[in-house]
């Protein structure tokens, strides 16, 4: 799989071989090359594999130096701390604060709120594995949570990638055709638990094929038990991964890419009033931010691996653990920077986030509505230039069966399409 949680060691899980178990021991040779010994399968020599990945032994002994040093150390600790503790509180609130308050229960936040827990899940579970992990060079944590820690990395990541497709699936459907019946809230539930349960069979595959190999090292004078994958055949294991890559990484985004396309288009072009045009344009434009942040974040480490899968030479060498490192992290970043897309920077989250803790977290003036307590309570927002309490009166007169069709499914007028709930309910 392409995101499997590697070690970067020489049997990474990236590194093509033939199939290793802890039973294989007696088939299993060892050969000293330079000063460490690493057990491999006796068809390939120690030569043939280094050749075959571009890997000499300066270049594992550049990498082991860099990822061993105390200060280079430090920084990880630091980059992953600020990751787990930031992306576990921001999208906490995050999810406490929709889940908490009815009048946020739209079906967009419900997709929110699974972007939520995913990321939740990353942080506390997936990121401190692999901090000690990588820190330590070596799995301590035994064969069972090994298999379930590779088999559940990726989850988190291709279920984003649906879910953010299913916001668009909303809004396309909300923006480009007003006067057919929107998906429900239950509806979009069904779609989440169909997409955890979906992106979960995915991963069977590294159920099947993961597990904790003992190396010997002798550079280091000890022996280490890695976390890698051991597919039957080199063919097998690439072919699950660009699939993976495929089917669950580049089409959602892709199609999500086509929906905001064809929503700003119509946009664009539909006579509505500016205030409204404006209003949809920056909910839209915070949406596609998401689906922006989770390309840049995620797609370099993903190519990167799948590089390193399909062609060896040209990543492999200097500096490839540190690479692989680095970009790891660059993609876990994604975490802390969604809940400030679709929260932090929508007026009402921020309101109810303040009615939560107690104070007013909004600077600016709440946009006036027809609802006295400013948020959207149906499937549309409805925002209305009131003066006085006459000019209120009549406009509320003047639209009392909009909002009763409003809150019944029923159409809605073109003027008003535009006037969409935003990330949070806005």
């Amino acid at each position: 799989m392409v995101v499997a949680m590697s070690s970067g060691h020489l049997d990474t899980p990236h590194t093509p071989r033939a199939p290793l178990s802890m039973a294989d021991t007696g088939s299993i040779g060892e050969q000293e090359e330079g000063e460490f010994l690493i057990k491999y399968h006796p068809n390939m020599s120690m030569e043939d594999l280094m050749e075959s990945l571009n890997y000499t032994y300066d270049d594992w002994k550049m990498d082991w130096d860099i990822l061993h040093d105390d200060r280079w150390k430090a920084a990880v600790i630091v980059l992953y701390v600020i990751v787990i503790v930031f992306g576990l509180v921001a999208n906490v609130l995050i999810v406490v604060v929709i889940v908490r308050y009815k009048q946020l229960h739209t079906v967009t936040n419900v997709f929110i709120v699974s972007l939520g827990l995913a990321d939740i899940a990353l942080c506390v579970f997936n990121l401190p594995l692999q901090l000690h992990y990588q820190i330590n060079d070596h799995w301590a944590f035994g064969a069972v949570l090994c298999t379930v820690a590779m088999a559940t990395f990726g989850v988190p990541m291709f279920s984003s990638s649906f879910f953010i497709l299913m916001i668009a699936v909303d809004r396309y459907l909300l923006i480009v055709y007003p006067f057919k019946k929107r998906m429900t809230v239950r509806c979009a539930v069904l779609l989440v638990l169909l997409i955890v349960a979906v992106t979960a069979a995915m991963a069977v595959p590294l159920m099947v094929y993961s597990r904790s190999l003992l190396v010997q090292e002798k550079l280091v004078n000890m022996n280490k038990v890695y976390c890698t994958e051991t597919w039957p055949t080199i063919m097998a294991k690439q072919t699950y991964s660009i699939t993976c890559f495929l089917l669950q990484f580049v089409l959602p985004l892709l199609f999500t890419s086509i929906f905001y396309a064809h929503i700003c288009h119509v946009l664009r072009h539909r006579p509505i009033k500016k205030h409204d045009t404006r209003r949809s344009l920056r909910t839209n434009r915070i949406l596609i931010a998401v689906v922006l942040t989770f390309t840049v974040c995620w797609l370099p480490w993903n190519l990167f691996i799948l590089t390193a899968e399909f062609n060896q030479k040209l990543v492999r060498g200097k500096f490839f653990r540190f690479t692989e490192l680095l970009l790891k992290i660059f993609a876990m970043g994604s975490a802390c920077v969604n809940p400030f897309l679709y929260g932090w920077l929508n007026d009402n989250f921020k309101k109810e986030l303040g009615k939560m803790l107690g104070y007013n977290t909004i600077c600016c003036k709440p946009p006036q509505r027809f609802r006295p307590e400013g948020l959207s309570m149906g499937y549309f927002s409805k925002t209305t230039n009131v003066v006085n309490n006459t000019n209120y009166n009549n406009a509320n007169h003047n639209n009392a069966n909009y909002n009763n069709a409003d809150y019944n499914n029923a159409d809605t007028p073109l003027h008003n399409i535009s006037n969409l709930e935003s990330p949070a309910g806005d």
